[in-house]
This record gives C-alpha cells, sequence and structure tokens, in this order.
C-alpha cells in the first residue's frame, strides 16, 4: 500500500475545513540530518541522502491540502555541523519548511539536538521566518530554492510571533519589534493567526535555548513549549535544574488549550538496549516526572531515536517521530542498534477534546510511495 500525506474527503480532522473544529494538528518531523550542500559534510562517510528526503517531505506537506495548527521539528536539524556550515544546513530547512508552511498557514517550531549547533541555531532558525513571502504560492508549485528563498512576495512573519520578548542575559534587548500585519499574508485561510509573543528562557549563549509561546487555534489558545535536552559533544541528554524550574513556572498557568512540550530526547527508555546509552538521563527523566504529571501538558514531542514509536511519561502521551536519514529496524535484535536509509516518516499529531475529556492521536505517515 502507497501512503502520503495527501488528506482524503472522509479524514477526521486532519483538515480543518472538514473536521472538528475542537481538534489541534501538528506535523511532527525530527532529525532531518542535513549537511552543508557539498561533499564534505561533518559526517561524509554517509550512505544516505537527507536533505533528498527531507526536500520530499516539504513538497509533500505543501501539497497535501491539510490545515494544521503547528510543523514541529524536534532537533538534528544538522548533521553535526559547525559555524557557517551549520548555518548554510539551518537555512535551507527553514525556507523549505517556512515554504511549505506558508502555503498551508502554518507556522513552524524547531528544538535543539545533539547533532546541532547552538550559536547557528539561535541566529537562524530561532528568528526563522515562519509565514513566509512565498506563502501564496499555488497549488502544484514546487518548493525549489528559488521560490524557497525569494523575497518579491509578500512581507515574513517572525518565528511563530509578531514581536519576540528576548529575557536573555546575552543582549540589552528587551522591546517588542513588530512586524508585518498578517493581513499581508494573503492567499492564507481565512482563520491565520498571530501567536502571542515568544519568551526565551534566561540563559548564557553556551546554555540550552529554550523558549515558549502561544499560538491562537480554533480550540483556543495552544502554549508551545521547547526544552533543550542537548549537552556539546555528547549523544544523550539532560536537563538542569534551571530548566526544570523555568518549566515549572511556565506551567503554574494553565493555558486555555493545553500545552505541547518540544524536546529532542524521549523521557522514556529506547526500544534498543543498546540505544540507552544515548537516553536522558534518569534524573533527569524523574524530576522532569514530577514537573509534567498533572500539568496541562497534552503531549510531548521528541525524536533522537530514529524510530517512528508512540509512549506515555507521567500520564502525557509521547510521540517519537521518525528520520529523514537512516531509521532503525525495529525486528533487529534489541540487543544493538541496526539502521537503514529507509522507513522515512513524519507522525501527524492529533490533540481532541471529546464529551468524557481529551485525547491524543499519533499517526506515522510514511513518506514512500507516490499519489
Amino acid at each position: 500500500m502507497q501512503c502520503s500525506l495527501r488528506n482524503t474527503a472522509d479524514d477526521d480532522g486532519s483538515n480543518k475545513e472538514g473536521g472538528d473544529d475542537h481538534d489541534i494538528t501538528i506535523i511532527h518531523i525530527s532529525d532531518t540530518h542535513i549537511a552543508a550542500a557539498d561533499d564534505r559534510g561533518a559526517r561524509p562517510q554517509r550512505d544516505y541522502d537527507s536533505r533528498a528526503t527531507f526536500d520530499l517531505l516539504c513538497q509533500r506537506i505543501a501539497d497535501s491540502g491539510l490545515r494544521p495548527d503547528l510543523i514541529a521539528v524536534t532537533g538534528d536539524i544538522c548533521d553535526a555541523e559547525h559555524g557557517e556550515r551549520a548555518r548554510q544546513a539551518y537555512r535551507h530547512v527553514g525556507e523549505r519548511l517556512a515554504a511549505a508552511g506558508g502555503r498551508i498557514g502554518c507556522p513552524v517550531a524547531y528544538s535543539m539536538g545533539n547533532h546541532d549547533e547552538r550559536a547557528a541555531f539561535r541566529d537562524v532558525l530561532l528568528m526563522q521566518p515562519a509565514l513566509p513571502g512565498n506563502a501564496t504560492l499555488s497549488s502544484g508549485a514546487k518548493l525549489s530554492d528559488e521560490t524557497a528563498s525569494s523575497g518579491d512576495a509578500t512581507p515574513p512573519m517572525h518565528a511563530v510571533s509578531p514581536g519576540i520578548v528576548n529575557t536573555s542575559p546575552r543582549t540589552d534587548r528587551t522591546d517588542r519589534t513588530d512586524i508585518a500585519d498578517t493581513a499581508a499574508l494573503r492567499g492564507l485561510r481565512s482563520d491565520s493567526r498571530r501567536s502571542r509573543p515568544m519568551e526565551i528562557r534566561p540563559s548564557h549563549p553556551d546554555d540550552g535555548v529554550d523558549y515558549s509561546f502561544r499560538l491562537p487555534t480554533r480550540a483556543g489558545e495552544l502554549r508551545v513549549i521547547v526544552l533543550d535536552s542537548s549537552m556539546p559533544g555528547r549523544n544523550d541528554g539532560s536537563l538542569s535544574a534551571q530548566q526544570l524550574n523555568w518549566l515549572a513556572r511556565l506551567l503554574g498557568d494553565s493555558a486555555p488549550a493545553g500545552s505541547v512540550l518540544l524536546m529532542h530526547h524521549p523521557p522514556v527508555r529506547p526500544y534498543q538496549f543498546e540505544a540507552r546509552q544515548w537516553e536522558l538521563d534518569a534524573a533527569s527523566s524523574a524530576n522532569l516526572a514530577a514537573v509534567v504529571r498533572g500539568s496541562d501538558i497534552r503531549a510531548m514531542l521528541c525524536g533522537h531515536v530514529h524510530l517512528a514509536s508512540a509512549a506515555t511519561f507521567a500520564g502525557v502521551p509521547v510521540s517519537i517521530a521518525g528520520a529523514c536519514s537512516r531509521n532503525q529496524d525495529p525486528f533487529w535484535s534489541r540487543a544493538t542498534t541496526h539502521s537503514w536509509d529507509a522507513n522515512h516518516s513524519v507522525n501527524l499529531v492529533l490533540l481532541r477534546s471529546t464529551g468524557h475529556g481529551t485525547e491524543s492521536l499519533i499517526t506515522p505517515a510514511p513518506l514512500a510511495g507516490g499519489d
């Protein structure tokens, strides 16, 4: 059976025009592993083409007809690049997803992973336009490098908010920078939305990149929280007391439509035993559980293990997205890891409000196959 992201007439909510107005839909992407555009990448021994897979994914999203509320990318966005090479990789990802998100009227949020570089991430993706000038691309148009970076259409919408509140001590800037009004974003659906200003956790430039914003949806205002679980130079993950205290403060107030938490390392143990050497440390998982349990977090979105999965953690559903590079073969012995250039997918996360409460549906969407 061939699968794609294309919507059907009998969908149950992923298309806002045909579904339940109380549904919140998120396209969850992870581990894109994009290298700079040459053969001198940080890991030139790679036997996969994650750039081609990622570009296919963006085209599928743009052509899908879906009307999600958010595209979430949970780390390992570049492939262990540094400096300008990392910035080049981030620009490719940012421009392609901004173009795809602009086509379907959807903002994009990014989290750090263990193969990402914080300085380059801050420079490019933290302030990346999410609803770009080419939001008016007609259906079927290709997301070429030229159209993805075109600057002759409507003005950009910064990040996922009309302004940034920056509380980081690395700069004395605490003002709001207003940008183009959403009325200028012609071609988007009639419920084009503006999110609340972003809050960036105060930190040293070498510390994790953590931020939060609120996104209006038809189900109410959704809070999106992003934590950086990476540790430079290491593959395993950790969360500091400062990060957890900041998260606890945010969760002290509930958001009308609840919250989603993005972080690279899943707080649950990996399926493969060997992969546990790269997991989130036990103390961080235990402390995170104490903060998350009983909060308004409706789903956690993670990546890292290159194996599309779903789990629960402290009573919260966890979406673990597959990778655009190599993915784990779950039929291989659990005692080791075995990956191959296949099984590429993203997760579609559907948050529902029902007569008996709320529920979450996590659906892997394979990229293989055609129309």
